[in-house]
């Protein structure tokens, strides 16, 4: 079973402990231009391709909301169905709690690649802001000269489609290598989800630019 320990969040920063089968691994999160919260749906929904790789049921860190709870069926189904060899459904082990009130932005995550362009520039009026993430397309440590260029292009995008930016830097992708949960497949939605969990104070609905449809 996977579970989770000293999850918790402080001044923009978010952090805590997953524990997969005998290993354990300690993910964090800093934030800024946004509040943060250690939500139980973030934790959650981090582990889970983990799980289903190795079918290992899952201990949610806290209750979950049910609808949250409801639809993760549906998404294990539908990763199951696109990986029936690597993937299988598990159980989530969580007590439910009622829907909380959502805060009501809108935010887009943004690389400044093509499909978050398009996402961006399709949904530009009724986007709050642009979120982008350190450290998932482009290693936090192995490529300074890069990170620092990508970085710089997607503030002056930012900036240029007059959009505030919302940076979390994190070391998730380290433990989807870890835990040897392919990024490029069947992990990086999951991470994405996470993220937008996490960012739920400040943003009720956060676009994902697509990258093929369910058939």
């Amino acid at each position: 079973m996977i579970t989770f320990s000293e999850v918790g969040a402080s001044a923009g920063e978010v952090c805590g402990t997953i524990h997969v089968d005998g290993q354990s691994f300690a993910v964090w999160f800093k934030v800024t231009g946004a509040r943060v919260e250690a939500t139980a749906e973030a934790f959650t929904a981090m582990a889970l391709p983990v799980a289903m790789s190795r079918g290992l049921d899952v201990e949610s860190p806290g209750p979950l909301d049910a609808g949250f709870r409801r639809n993760l069926d549906a998404w294990q189904q539908i990763l199951a169905t696109w990986y029936p060899d690597r993937l299988v459904p598990v159980d989530i082990v969580a007590g439910s709690r009622r829907p909380q009130k959502q805060a009501r932005g809108r935010a887009c995550f943004f690389t400044g690649g093509v499909d978050s362009f398009f996402s961006a520039l399709r949904h530009l009026d009724s986007i709050e802001a642009l979120v982008f993430v350190h450290g998932f397309d482009v290693p936090l440590v192995e490529l300074p000269d890069l990170r620092d260029a990508v970085t710089a292009g997607v503030r002056t995008a930012a900036a240029e489609l007059g959009k505030p930016l919302v940076e979390v830097e994190t070391n998730l992708h380290d433990f989807s290598d870890a835990m040897a949960s392919p990024w490029g497949t069947t992990y990086h939605g999951a991470a994405l989800a996470g993220v937008a969990h996490l960012l739920v104070q400040s943003f009720g609905e956060i676009l994902i630019g697509g990258t093929y449809t369910y058939s």
